[in-house]
């Protein structure tokens, strides 16, 4: 099971939790994939990723 899977299982189960997963990667290809698969963007990072960058997504998105 990959991470777009996962989301999409935890998604049905408890969707609170679905909505404060991110996801990493380094695969531009999977990335389309999972904004097609119903995974916003901006729950989408791409890799590499700077500590400081992380650390803002963090505060602007999630609340940290």
């Amino acid at each position: 099971m990959d991470g777009a899977a996962l989301y999409r299982a935890l998604r049905e189960r408890d969707p609170r939790v679905a909505e404060r997963m991110i996801f990493l990667s380094g695969d531009m290809a999977q990335i389309g994939e999972m904004d097609a698969g119903g995974i916003a963007p901006t729950r989408i990072l791409p890799k590499p990723i700077e500590l400081a960058e992380f650390e803002r997504f963090l505060l602007q998105h999630m609340g940290f």
